[in-house]
């Protein structure tokens, strides 16, 4: 009887050992992909600011260029 007992403990124990593998590999798979958005993110405020920044750049030129003629 107890020899059944630990064939059913060593198969649960498989399938458990199979499940946790199985969620590595999805919370992995989730780890990679928010480090995709966030890098994209990243790269989308990056794009953001350098716009922002020429258009700071091309006000200050415009002003320069109006305080010099008035």
């Amino acid at each position: 009887m107890a020899e059944g007992y630990s064939d059913q403990l060593k198969k649960f124990k498989e399938r458990n050992d199979e499940d946790l593998e199985d969620a590595r590999s999805v919370l992995e798979g989730n780890r990679t992909g928010a480090d995709d958005e966030v890098q994209g993110a990243l790269g989308e405020a990056s794009d953001s600011i350098d716009e922002a920044a020429r258009a700071m750049s091309e006000a200050a030129s415009a002003a320069n260029d109006y305080a010099q003629n008035i």
